[in-house]
Order: C-alpha cells, then structure tokens, then sequence
C-alpha cells in the first residue's frame, strides 16, 4: 500500500480520468464562443457612453430614492445617494 501522498495523488487522477470520461460528445454547438468568466447573458449591459450620452453626471431614480452616477476627473464611477 502507498503512502498517503501516493493515494491522493491517485485519487485526483482518477476523478480527473472520470471527469473527461463524462464529457459530452462535441456537437456543431461545441464551435460557439462561451461568454468569458464572469459573464452573465440574462443581466443586461450597458456602455457608460450610452448612459451619459456626453454628460459627466445622470440621476437614478429607485424606491423613491434618488442616486446620482458620476463620472470623476480619474474617470471613476461613483454612485452616491
């Protein structure tokens, strides 16, 4: 019997070697582009040029509340209430 090291070691081989084994067959969908990391399709998005359209500041209005998004001189965003 190994020691215990040799056994993990063997164990993430085999759950590695069991993964690509489930791995579905390539499809002619398999050649779309995946979103990248972290991209979400049902969230929408938006360029901050579509928003400002040329303004440095625009009011969002939510729960009766206003917040203000600005854009600062470093070209930062900031949202205040």
């Amino acid at each position: 019997m190994g020691t215990g090291v040799e056994r993990v070691t063997s164990a993430i081989q085999n759950r590695r070697r069991d993964h690509r084994a489930k791995k579905p067959a390539e499809t002619a969908t398999d050649s779309v582009v995946p979103l990248p990391e972290g991209m979400n399709p049902a969230v929408p998005e938006w360029s901050s040029l579509d928003l400002f359209k040329g303004a440095k500041e625009l009011l969002i209005r939510h729960n009766g509340a206003d917040y203000r998004l600005r854009i600062t001189a470093a070209n930062k965003l900031i949202l205040t209430k």
